[in-house]
């Protein structure tokens, strides 16, 4: 998963992003992630923060897809 693309996609920022990670754990500066979703960083801790970032990212997407479906729903019902 292309995840800076994923976060432009979904109007999200890295500092989202960072906050997520905390919330599991990891501890990284808007420089670190940046120099990580650029490539530039591929140590194993870097790929343990990209392997989290796009489990997140996953995790988001799936939730936005079970929103539009209970809206869609809702939508109908009303009809």
């Amino acid at each position: 998963m292309d995840i800076s693309k994923f976060l432009e996609t979904h109007k999200l920022t890295g500092r989202w992003l960072i906050a997520q990670l905390r919330m599991v754990g990891y501890e990284i500066s808007d420089s670190f992630l940046s120099r990580i979703l650029s490539g530039e960083r591929n140590s194993d801790y870097a790929q343990e923060v990209r392997t989290a970032a796009t489990a997140i990212c996953c995790r988001y997407e799936k939730s936005m897809d079970e929103r539009s479906t209970t809206n869609a729903k809702a939508v109908q019902n009303d009809r």
